[in-house]
């Protein structure tokens, strides 16, 4: 069975567009096969995005295993000041960001979207912490 994590995945695509609602903003993304939660924004993003706060004006954001875009494009939306490197190993997930910041948050195209080789993140939980 192939990973979301996988480099080029070679699950047959079945792009679709998910509707989602976080923090009442509504938004669309592009989603694919073999990509994490294809189906729908995972609870865990849902809920962090939901509960994060910050009296930072201008941050510099990692995003790191960013997926289809969910947590920059909520955040740049949420706080246009702030600039993203968006990254993941997955070159379909950056396709599909590509295509979702195009979709609903062209300033997002300013930043850097970079290919790594090697992510670990421990998705055992979730910490809650806001940016100072």
């Amino acid at each position: 069975m192939e990973h979301y994590y996988t480099n080029n995945p070679t699950t047959q695509s079945r792009e679709k567009i998910i509707n989602s609602t976080i923090a009442n903003e509504n938004l669309k993304f592009y989603t694919d096969n073999g990509v994490f939660s294809k189906e729908s924004v995972d609870f865990g993003t849902k809920t962090m995005l939901e509960s994060f706060a910050t009296v930072k004006g201008n941050a510099k954001v990692a995003d790191i295993g960013c997926g289809y875009g969910v947590i920059s494009i909520f955040l740049a939306k949420k706080y246009p000041t702030f600039k993203f490197t968006m990254v993941d190993v997955n070159n379909r997930v950056l396709e599909l960001s590509k295509k979702n910041i195009m979709a609903s948050c062209k300033k997002l195209l300013e930043d850097t979207f970079s290919m790594v080789e090697v992510v670990t993140k421990n998705k055992g939980y979730y910490i809650l912490k806001a940016v100072k």
